[in-house]
């Protein structure tokens, strides 16, 4: 395997949603709700610097912070949510590795029929006998 290619295995899967993916995730949660405490609904996102009355300015800073915190507010949700999705999906992919393992178990009359098939040209799984009789067994297929 060339050194730029990605071997994905169980144990890889486990390590990057244990290791990188769900601290990840915790830490933008902690830092969401730590933002959540201060900014939580539309009026905290609008802070006064003044009467807009008699200074226009503080009308106008107030505009541009309440619209900055609206977009932080947007971007923790998203990436939590898309951390969210990444760290599901990649559970999801170790339940369908370990239902890949767990279905490749052999018994031992189809570890008999694999060691005993011809290899040759004509495709074997007719036993080794060379008949060609296309009888099968449920386990063949």
């Amino acid at each position: 395997m060339a050194e730029d290619q990605l071997k994905v295995t169980p144990e890889y899967l486990r390590t990057l949603r244990e290791n990188d993916i769900d601290p990840m995730r915790e830490l933008f949660s902690a830092e969401k709700s730590e933002f959540d405490q201060y900014y939580a609904g539309e009026e905290a996102k609008k802070p006064k610097f003044g009467n807009r009355a008699l200074l226009p300015s503080a009308g106008v800073l107030s505009d541009e912070v309440a619209a900055v915190l609206t977009k932080v507010d947007e971007m923790f949700v998203k990436y939590e949510g898309d951390l969210l999705a990444i760290s599901k999906g990649i559970a999801d992919s170790e339940l369908v590795f370990d239902d890949l393992e767990n279905d490749a178990e052999l018994t031992a009359e189809q570890l008999a029929w694999i060691f005993s098939s011809e290899t040759g040209g004509n495709g074997g799984g007719n036993g080794g006998n060379g008949e060609g009789d296309g009888v099968t067994s449920s386990t063949d297929e």
